[in-house]
């Protein structure tokens, strides 16, 4: 079976049927190579908003800091004594609130946010 490699050199097995090939292919495999990634949960377009269900907790291995975009996951929301500011993929964010994430203790509050998001380097100090 031929996986996207089209690139076939003269006396090379035929992997569909056994036999071997006189002829050489003149395309490369960077022209044959495909590749799909199907997920089934999330579904995510430059026409929708982020898809990111606002339930999910994201644990983001690059983030510095625990954010928080949905109210329901977290009790008393307060003012901060100090703004943080934050930098992602949207630009520039000042937040101004916290809030208790049951079971953790205190993340960072934005609802402006796409998603909630803990940074697995402050889980691992947590523990």
């Amino acid at each position: 079976m031929n996986h996207g490699q089209g690139n076939k050199k003269k006396g090379h097995k035929n992997e569909d049927n056994g036999s071997t090939s006189d002829e050489e292919e003149e395309s490369s495999d960077d022209e044959n190579y495909k590749f799909a990634f199907l997920q089934h949960d999330v579904s995510c377009s430059i026409q929708d908003k982020a898809a990111i269900p606002r339930t999910w907790i994201l644990l983001d291995s690059q983030s510095t800091v625990d954010v928080f975009s949905n109210p329901r996951l977290l009790t008393n929301i307060r003012d901060a004594k100090k703004s943080l500011t934050l930098y992602c993929n949207a630009g520039k964010a000042i937040i101004t609130k916290k809030g208790d994430l049951k079971g953790y203790g205190i993340v960072w509050f934005y609802p402006e946010g796409i998603a909630n998001i803990l940074s697995l380097g402050k889980c691992e100090e947590e523990a």
